[in-house]
């Protein structure tokens, strides 16, 4: 079957159990890390975005992470996104603790609004309305 976005075969999404199982046969029987899964996934995102979205008619993208482990693929689609073309701006609702999601911040290469935002979001307790793109 076709997909409605374009001539792409329609795919199947995971549940949650499914990807979680995924997951744990990748981690222990294959020894994929977690961060070679999160680069996989975020690359994956930003690949999926750059077939849909011209960075060059909708080159801004609004990335929202979270603390847990969807958020650190949210920063790697952020760079990878950047990578492309694309000038994303990343906020987190709250401060990630994981020394991962640090290390993931450390590579924010072209995304130099990132800790502007931030600062912003720490700030404001998440009001959109203080964040200027």
């Amino acid at each position: 079957t076709q997909s409605t976005w374009g001539s792409q075969p329609k795919m199947r999404l995971l549940s949650q159990q499914e990807a979680q199982n995924l997951d744990l046969e990748l981690m222990g029987e294959l020894k994929y890390t977690l961060e070679q899964l999160m680069e996989l996934a975020g690359l994956s995102c930003a690949s999926a975005i750059l077939q849909e979205f011209s960075p060059s008619k909708h080159n801004r993208v609004l990335v929202v992470c979270g603390p847990g482990n969807n958020g650190g693929d949210g920063l790697v689609c952020a760079r990878h996104l950047a990578h492309f073309g694309y000038q994303p701006t990343v906020v987190y609702p709250t401060e990630p603790k994981k020394d991962l999601y640090k290390a993931l911040r450390s590579k924010r290469v072209g995304m130099s609004s990132l800790m502007r935002c931030l600062a912003l979001v720490s700030k404001a307790r998440f009001d959109p309305h203080l964040i200027q793109f």
